[in-house]
């Protein structure tokens, strides 16, 4: 965590979360494009670009991390 304290560390990573959420309410036309290229190429490959911050945070919390795991799969 580096020289940040954990209240400051959760409220970080609770910020991250948050932010996430709000990008991805906003993404439903990027959501519909995605399901439109599962449609045409099911077996093309799509990668998520998130901030090494979040990946590290978020990321890292057991429902998300078993979403990733289980998607990678």
């Amino acid at each position: 965590m580096g020289n940040l304290s954990y209240q400051s560390y959760q409220k970080a990573v609770l910020q991250s979360a948050i932010v996430l959420l709000l990008s991805f309410a906003k993404l439903n036309s990027v959501g519909e494009a995605i399901v439109n290229l599962r449609r045409e190429d099911p077996d093309r490959v799509l990668y998520l670009a998130v901030p090494l911050f979040t990946f590290n945070t978020f990321f890292q919390l057991d429902f998300p991390r078993m979403i990733v795991e289980r998607k990678s799969a």
